[in-house]
């Protein structure tokens, strides 16, 4: 979607569609430019199609004297006290959606807010994430049509000359940036994963362009660099793992950030083999290196003054005569060994290597990205993603932009009696834990183990990534969670 934001005296849009917010109970949508007598008849219409203005309504009404514009689209934020993006985030998303149903190809969004220059910066943030996640659709292996409206084309954003023309545009911008790089994240978990093996991924991470630099290690590399997590999970597929390093370094960076993401392509759970029913969203299980990648091309669009190492070990978990068995031992390149009691608990594994090479380079801070466990989901549920660290900092200016964006977290303890639970018989520590439960605070306690005295978080979105059912601005499929929460954490830390 192309978004352009325009000034109110430059706009002639009798012809176009018009979307007002309008907060519940309010008198009138917000910002109204209309005449009165429109307006009395605009209320009515939309009363008698029962809209009130709550959180993610909308109703599509067309003026009989075309005042302000031909259709005019209410798009409910709720009650007015505790207003806030959130709001406006989903209004956007769910009027574009109404429009795309309508086959109309774009719309003009009144902009609602004046006041400081914060906060109108993050309403356009806000309208124009919610506009842009709002219209996508994953249809690259389409072949023919099922009736489904296309994605809006384009969007504008009116905005009164007083409002803050600056701040508008300057959160519009980071507003598309965010949400294109959670359209990238989207389209990556979204492909079937013979589409995206991790060659495959390595290519397409090769492709990001810009600033962003890649160097791919192929199985051999990898096993000369210590990588033992990595080959042993891979060596039961027939596409062999890789390692990606991708580098992005902004003009005079002011501070050193490693993103670690999880590269499962297709997970089995190995010779521990899932159930089908399990195996049908596995696609889903590179959606932190997918975050990664998509993070890193948005700092660029962004011109970020920072850098950022990306580190994605890319496999396939795979049964077969040459996979990993329970009962193995594997030396991690952080120089500890690992007895593998459940194959399927390779995502900690790989991402441990990775942590043992990211904190080698001594970033000012490490954060990794994994649908690590499955007790996050049942701890939290699919809208909130767990996170512990190392660092409480870090850990606090990651929820508190995980909150701006919409995506929230919620912080588990890293327990210390716990880790009496990690430790082997026959090796240094055992991959799953003595006993079956905290599996998501076990799994962190087994990466910290890799990271030493880093400062390290760690983000578990398992629940996160993929939704089985439609939101506001979210497709049943891949989400792009955490991208914008991150991106945002990249841009507080770039200053």
């Amino acid at each position: 979607m192309q978004v352009k934001v325009l000034g109110l005296s430059r706009w002639k849009g009798s012809e176009q569609t018009l979307v007002v917010f309008m907060a519940e109970g309010a008198p009138a949508p917000m910002g109204w430019k209309g005449g009165e007598a429109s307006l009395k008849r605009l209320m009515v219409a939309v009363r008698h199609e029962g809209f009130t203005g709550k959180v993610a309504q909308v109703a599509l009404v067309h003026p009989e004297d075309e005042d302000p514009a031909r259709r005019v689209l209410l798009a409910g934020v709720g009650p007015l006290q505790g207003l806030g993006d959130e709001a406006y985030r989903r209004g956007a998303a769910v009027a574009c959606k109404a429009a795309a149903a309508a086959h109309l190809k774009g719309v003009t969004i009144l902009f609602p807010e004046k006041g400081d220059a914060g906060k109108v910066r993050r309403c356009a943030q806000a309208i124009v994430e919610g506009a842009i996640l709002g219209s996508y659709r994953f249809t690259a292996h389409k072949t023919t049509s099922d009736g489904t409206p296309g994605p809006l084309e384009h969007a504008v954003l009116l905005h009164p000359e007083d409002a803050g023309a600056k701040e508008i545009n300057a959160g519009a911008a980071l507003g598309e940036a965010a949400a294109n790089a959670a359209v990238l994240a989207r389209d990556l978990v979204n492909e079937p994963p013979s589409h995206l093996t991790p060659q495959k991924l390595a290519e397409r991470a090769s492709k990001l362009g810009g600033r962003v630099r890649a160097k791919v290690f192929d199985l051999k590399t990898l096993e000369r660099m210590g990588m033992g997590g990595v080959a042993g999970v891979g060596r039961g597929s027939v596409n062999p793992p890789v390692f990606i390093y991708l580098k992005y370094q902004g003009s005079k960076p002011k501070t050193r950030i490693a993103l670690v993401g999880k590269g499962v392509t297709f997970d089995s759970g190995g010779l521990s083999l899932k159930p089908a029913e399990s195996m049908e969203t596995m696609k889903c299980d590179m959606a932190g290196a997918a975050t990664v990648m998509a993070v890193m091309k948005a700092a660029d669009a962004l011109k970020l003054p920072i850098q950022i190492d990306g580190y994605i070990p890319a496999v396939e978990n795979m049964p077969s005569g040459s996979a990993i068995k329970p009962g193995d031992v594997l030396k991690l390149a952080s120089g500890k060994t690992v007895e593998v009691l459940n194959t399927d608990a390779e995502g900690r594994l790989i991402i441990a290597d990775a942590l043992a090479h990211a904190v080698k380079e001594k970033p000012d801070h490490v954060i990794d990205i994994a649908t690590l466990t499955g007790g996050a989901v049942t701890a939290l549920g699919t809208g909130v993603t767990a996170i512990m660290g190392t660092d409480q900092a870090l850990v606090t200016a990651l929820i508190a932009a995980g909150e701006a964006a919409g995506e929230p977290m919620w912080q588990l303890p890293l327990v210390k009696d716990y880790e009496e639970m990690l430790k082997s018989r026959v090796a240094d520590l055992r991959n799953t834990a003595t006993r079956k439960e905290a599996s998501t605070i076990m799994g962190g306690l087994f990466l910290k183990d890799a990271v030493g005295g880093a400062s390290w978080a760690h983000l578990d979105i398992a629940g996160t990534a993929w939704s089985d059912r439609e939101g506001a601005y979210t497709q049943a499929g891949a989400t792009g969670c955490p991208v914008r929460a991150l991106l945002g954490y990249l841009v507080k830390v770039a200053g």
